[in-house]
């Protein structure tokens, strides 16, 4: 699947390159009539240096911490001068001794060929499908996809390997691929790298089409599991199917009706009937439960069949309290009265009567106040309904849906479980890239609820993060749990719900329940149709809506709140049947008083843990959120201690006790105080790992995962990227002088910044050894200085690895934006937990950040014909050059203007192996209108001889070039 044609291609251009550059010399060889003479006498004007961007530490620090979105310990660390040889970790940072020779003799040819083939074997590191035309070589992943590609290689297994056995056509569709892009000219840029086109964009999901390429949907697909690879993920657009919703599910069917007695006389009104029956089942039943229930020694809430069980001091007829009056029964819908054909059963499994009387009217008007969004085929606009949104209806699968969720109590056959609610409707295909967009819509109008009464055997990592992002907004995501393992209800984040029939049992439609988080009716059940009657059908798209609505009644009462904060009740409140959990409305509507920071005063403590919850203690206060896992370090760096607190809370209250097996206490000790503990590493000679702190309470015990790390040290140091000693030229006299560091970086140039210094300690190296660079880019636009937004510094300069670059359009891009001058600041901060942010001090005098000014590349070809010997008149004075001929005229300078150039926007290196003969400079002898100051060579023949003079871009483009110089 994978072609090495890619490759080929790459080697092909990159011949071609090179003749391309050789030509350019061949031409300056036949070009020799055009000559100027320049005169000794001629004098040149120095130019001033252009005034760059430039920024504070404060903005430095403030650009990064604004952009991460984290509080960031900041180092200013100066670039060392003279990084000590063999100081570097190779295994982490490459090889320490690999450095750059000021006298290289290598040929113009011979240095270009090999930059591009490290350019090359760098973008080739991982192999990519036969027309995949991938993205420009300085394209760097955004944060989300960085996410995302990693999530991928993270779970191919669960991703790809189940996609080889899929059909093109039936189970995604042919030639598309689905890409989550930020805007629809970056959905192009991505479609383009595939050799695709964008056929719709919305909400930030785009399709591409690939009838058009050569490039497959599985070859495209497969990209997202290549390392080394800036390749955004794209996936294919599945197919998912509406949960089949049949008409009848014949085991225990109508298990839960009432039969009204024979002895009812036909006087007897239809009420009355109802009510006499109903209360002598529900006595029955529970008298039965309560004899079963003393049998175990055990209190017991529900009967297998469902019917509550009340106190001996409670009412016990079902839904209708003993006191309530003709004024206060407003709960009177016919279906749900227990005697007629079409009973609304799974109320009474659930115990939404008992919910919504506690409620009351006031209480039950509430939901109109919540929104649950029904991606589905439509939801008709009916009576029965209070429905938003799209009304087109293309089946009535998603009006089924809603009427359990939010039918009316409107005395009108049958009920939701948050009658009411707002319906919003959002019509999907059944797509995937129609779902991710029906999901962001939900999300950006504010909905508490999604109900996702639909599913399809396969995942990918781009559905997975969009509905990441949609509960991290904090939306409840429910879903129905179909046949086999099925997406969206299998996802992280989402609620999935499984059907249980009548006798609370798994139904029959069902093939695997295993994954799922909570169980809910969803067979025979009576809901609303797109003409406005009620139907009986049964299916998992049934309980995925009765869960969907009692989410929705439980904002009502309380609020919006945390999906996982709901999530928890909605599981601790649920009832035990035949090994399955299933939705208890009463209870979960009581649940909100349920304190799990402490004592419980609506559980008895000496009831069994149901769940226990442990938090990081700062400042002695337990953080808001709780916690699986935790960081400590061997060495304390940053944000990474060597000791750390926490505590643990029962729900029901009870004291937590803690605990630590014998290998774990070889690493760490800990120390408890009530239900807090601290715990901190032995000494700074235990190895990295993770060991386990248990926190036990009668009945429940959990287990924090700590990970011991050696940090990465804050005192953390970096060589000086430019290939140069402190003494780095000589003057006209031929001694070494000490010049400034340099700081300037053409566009299509690169500097590489290399920490010598890795660990907490000199001894271990850091557990994770990665760090994340980036760039600050200031601009200038004459007038004003300032910082371009994130998203933009990509079209400028990008840092990766400590690898500074600048892209190689950066001045044809800020001219279109009508800057003048810019400068790249980078960064380099901590992925182990450490927080620790570097910005660079400048090297000259300490007191501002370090940044490379960005100038244009030198003119090209830049330097000597490769191999040439020139001639030059020892008589012939000091002189600037900054192009030559294949001859120097005796007594004249001869410039030849299609000959190769010595000419540089920014200082360039330049050394004679004989300054005793031939002294050269770097000197600024002319002004680019647009580009600034022009850099040339300057020579000064002291006696007769040859010397050889070698030149060396300092900008990033490492241009070289070396030529002997004859002086008679």
């Amino acid at each position: 699947m994978f072609q090495k044609k890619y490759k080929q291609f790459l080697a092909a251009t990159l011949s071609v390159a090179m003749l391309f550059g050789q030509a350019q010399y061949v031409r300056a060889a036949e070009d020799m009539e055009n000559v100027i003479e320049l005169s000794e006498e001629e004098s040149f004007e120095l130019a001033p240096e252009v005034t760059e961007p430039e920024l504070s530490v404060e903005d430095i620090q403030e650009y990064i911490e604004d952009t991460e979105g984290e509080d960031f310990e900041f180092i200013g660390t100066t670039i060392d001068e003279e990084a000590s040889e063999g100081s570097l970790d190779e295994e982490f940072y490459g090889d320490a001794t690999e450095e750059t020779e000021l006298l290289d003799e290598t040929s113009d040819e011979e240095v270009e060929e090999a930059d591009l083939e490290e350019v090359v074997a760098d973008t080739l590191d991982a192999e990519l499908p036969q027309g995949v035309v991938g993205m420009a070589e300085d394209y760097e992943l955004t944060g989300s996809e960085l996410s995302i590609k990693a999530d991928a290689i993270a779970k191919k297994d669960t991703y790809f390997n189940d996609f080889a056995s899929l059909t093109e056509g039936e189970d995604y569709a042919k030639d598309e691929v689905v890409f989550l892009a930020e805007t629809k000219e970056h959905a192009e840029e991505v479609a383009a790298a595939y050799a695709g086109t964008v056929k719709s964009f919305e909400n930030g999901v785009a399709v591409i089409d690939l009838s058009e390429s050569e490039v497959s949907v599985e070859e495209a697909y497969s990209c997202a599991f290549v390392e080394n690879s800036n390749l955004p993920v794209v996936t294919p657009n599945y197919f998912f199917a509406a949960d089949d919703l049949t008409q009848v599910d014949d085991e225990y069917l109508g298990s839960q009706k009432v039969n009204p007695s024979e002895e009812t006389t036909e006087e007897n009104t239809s009420e009355e009937v109802s009510e006499e029956a109903s209360k002598a089942n529900v006595e029955s039943d529970a008298a039965e439960a309560k004899e079963d229930a003393a049998e175990d020694g055990e209190e017991t809430s529900l009967i297998s069949t469902g019917v509550v069980v009340a106190d001996e001091d409670e009412n016990a007829d079902g839904f209708l309290p003993e006191a309530v009056t003709e004024e206060d029964n407003f709960v009177n819908e016919p279906y749900l009265d227990a005697t007629v054909n079409e009973y609304q059963w799974h109320h009474n499994m659930i115990d939404s009567y008992s919910a919504f009387m506690e409620l009351g009217r006031d209480g039950i008007s509430k939901t109109s106040e919540v929104v649950v969004a029904v991606i589905d085929d439509g939801v008709a606009d009916i009576a029965e309904l209070n429905v938003t949104g799209d009304v087109d209806v293309e089946g009535n699968h998603g009006t089924l849906v809603a009427g359990v969720i939010g039918a009316a109590l409107d005395e009108n056959a049958g009920a939701g479980v948050a009658p009411g609610v707002q319906l919003l409707s959002l019509k999907t295909d059944y797509t995937a890239a129609s779902v991710m967009t029906q999901l962001r819509e939900a999300a950006s109008m504010n909905v508490n609820v999604i109900n996702m009464s639909f599913g399809g055997s396969n995942i990918d990592p781009q559905l997975q993060s969009v509905v990441d992002e949609v509960n991290a907004s904090g939306v409840i995501l429910v879903a129905s749990v179909g046949e086999g393992v099925s997406y969206p209800a299998a996802c992280e984040n989402v609620i999935a719900v499984v059907s249980v029939n009548e006798a609370g049992k798994v139904s029959s439609f069902v093939t695997d329940a295993s994954y799922a988080d909570i169980a809910a009716p969803g067979s025979n059940i009576w809901t609303t149709d797109v003409d406005g009657s009620y139907v009986m059908v049964s299916g998992s798209a049934l309980a995925s809506s009765v869960v969907a609505g009692a989410a929705a009644l439980y904002i009502a009462q309380n609020g919006s709140v945390a999906p996982e904060v709901f999530k928890a009740a909605l599981v601790d409140s649920a009832v035990a049947k035949d090994e399955i959990s299933v939705i208890n409305v009463r209870n979960l509507l009581n649940s909100a008083t349920f304190d799990f920071g402490g004592a419980d005063t609506n559980v008895k403590a000496g009831n069994k843990a149901k769940k226990i919850k442990i938090h990081h203690l700062t400042s002695g206060r337990a953080d808001a959120d709780p916690i699986k896992k935790y960081t400590i370090g061997i060495v304390g760096s940053g944000s990474i201690n060597t000791k750390e607190s926490f505590t643990a809370y029962a729900d029901n209250g009870a004291p937590i006790t803690w605990s630590a097996s014998k290998s774990a206490l070889k690493k760490i000790s800990y120390k408890q105080s009530g239900n807090s503990v601290t715990v901190w590493v032995n000494d700074s000679n235990v190895k990295p790992g993770t060991v386990k702190l248990t926190a036990a309470a009668p009945g429940k015990k959990v287990t924090l995962s700590i990970k011991i790390i050696n940090p990465v040290s804050k005192n953390l140091k970096f060589e000086c990227p430019f290939p140069f000693p402190a003494t780095s030229d000589r003057n006209s006299s031929g001694d070494w002088v000490k010049t400034q560091y340099y700081n300037r970086l053409a566009n299509g140039g690169s500097f590489k910044i290399k920490p010598n210094v890795i660990g907490a300690n000199d001894k271990k190296k850091p557990t994770n050894k990665k760090l994340k660079w980036g760039v600050v880019v200031a601009v200038s636009d004459g007038k004003n200085v300032t910082t371009l937004d994130k998203k933009y510094n990509k079209n400028v300069a990008s840092a990766s690895g400590g690898k500074v670059s600048a892209k190689s359009g950066a001045w044809k891009w800020l001219e279109k934006k009508g800057y003048v001058a810019a400068a790249i600041y980078p960064y380099a901060q901590t992925t182990d937990g450490t927080n620790i942010a570097w910005y660079f001090e400048n090297l000259n005098d300490g007191s501002h950040p370090w940044c490379l000014q960005l100038t244009w590349k030198p003119k090209g070809p830049f330097g000597f014909r490769s191999g040439a010997t020139y001639d030059i008149l020892k008589s012939a004075g000091t002189q600037p050059y900054n192009q030559f001929t294949y001859t120097v005229r005796r007594g004249w300078v001869v410039i030849s203007k299609t000959t190769s150039y010595i000419e540089c926007y920014s200082p360039f290196y330049v050394e004679s192996n004989h300054p005793e003969i031939l002294t050269v400079e770097c000197r600024a002898v002319d002004t680019d209108p647009k580009k600034g100051t022009v850099y040339c060579i300057m020579f000064t023949p002291k006696k007769y001889g040859t010397a050889r003079i070698t030149i060396k871009t300092k900008d990033g483009t490492n241009y070289t070039s070396t030529a002997y110089f004859k002086v008679g």
